[in-house]
């Protein structure tokens, strides 16, 4: 077949149009892969101290203890087996404290049965304490990685319920523990999604705790990842309320920097999500940026 000069060109013209767009697609490609690369290193410097401390003013031990597998296992047990609260309580901290070490057991504490029980303390407890170390032990639980984590799912209407409370330590926690099973498997992000955390977690962006504002800001970056069904969530549970004076109102640069992140990942989902913010956050925005140029302070 011989082609005229004409076709030939647009041929060719259709051929360079074809490489940019899949340069195009390369280079969005390579920003997300970057975004979760910097998503994981903040994650990791989140959760490193989440381990030791709660953010509240509560008389708590937060000391790091190590534990072996048998004695890991010998707790759990007795959280479940005994009658005694002192002794089931008691367990319950040796088990959270272990869970705040550099190299915690989640796998053994998984294994052994931990999470069923942990279930049970959300749902009946009225021990503000023992809630507390519980949702602190599933927080930490559910940095872990494998298919045992599935297992954690059970936790997430209970995790959720949390989020009505008017403890800030236990709402940041359950928010915290939410966003870490969303955090890298699609499958359990898509299943907390649709367990109820979305409407939820936007709202408590207006809540006066910072702690609890970057733990919700947290957990809807996660969520958002999952595509438009959420984002569409988002926007109707009044994201374009909520988020906007939420970073006006930080006071926190890590705060700011979470909400920005959701900022990020929610307007991605093109102009429709992007077009109601241009107005109200672009200054904040840029203070922000000079803030970035500039450095956090020390």
């Amino acid at each position: 077949v011989i082609m005229s000069d004409f076709t030939s060109r647009r041929v060719q013209q259709r051929k360079r149009e074809f490489k940019r767009a899949l340069d195009g697609q390369a280079l969005k490609e390579e920003r997300v892969k970057e975004q979760i690369s910097l998503r994981k290193e903040e994650r990791g410097k989140l959760l490193s101290a989440k381990r030791k401390k709660y953010g509240n003013n509560l008389d708590l031990d937060v000391q790091a203890t190590a534990l072996t597998e048998d004695e890991v296992v010998g707790h759990v047990r007795r959280l479940q087996g005994s009658k005694v609260e002192a002794e089931q309580f008691e367990s319950l901290q040796a088990l959270r404290r272990a869970l705040c070490t550099e190299d915690p057991p989640i796998a053994v504490c998984i294994r052994a049965g931990i999470v069923p029980i942990l279930a049970q303390i959300l749902s009946h407890s009225k021990n503000e304490r023992a809630l507390l170390d519980a949702t602190w032990c599933c927080t930490n639980l559910a940095t872990g990685r494998g298919p045992e984590l599935g297992e954690m799912l059970q936790l997430a209407p209970m995790l959720i319920a949390r989020l009505d409370s008017g403890d800030d330590s236990l709402v940041e926690h359950s928010l915290t523990c939410l966003g870490n099973l969303a955090f890298d498997s699609e499958d359990l992000r898509s299943h907390v999604a649709r367990t109820g955390a979305v409407a939820g977690a936007v709202h408590l962006l207006a809540r006066p705790s910072e702690g609890v504002v970057r733990a919700a800001a947290f957990l809807l970056c996660n969520l958002v990842r999952s595509g438009t069904g959420v984002r569409e969530e988002i926007m109707r549970s009044g994201i374009v309320t909520y988020l906007p004076g939420a970073i006006e109102r930080a006071s926190s640069f890590d705060t700011k920097v979470e909400l920005v992140w959701l900022l990020s990942y929610y307007t991605a989902g093109g102009e429709k999500y992007a077009a109601p913010f241009v107005s109200g956050t672009l200054g904040h925005l840029a203070a922000l940026a000079a803030h970035v140029r500039e450095g956090p302070a020390a």
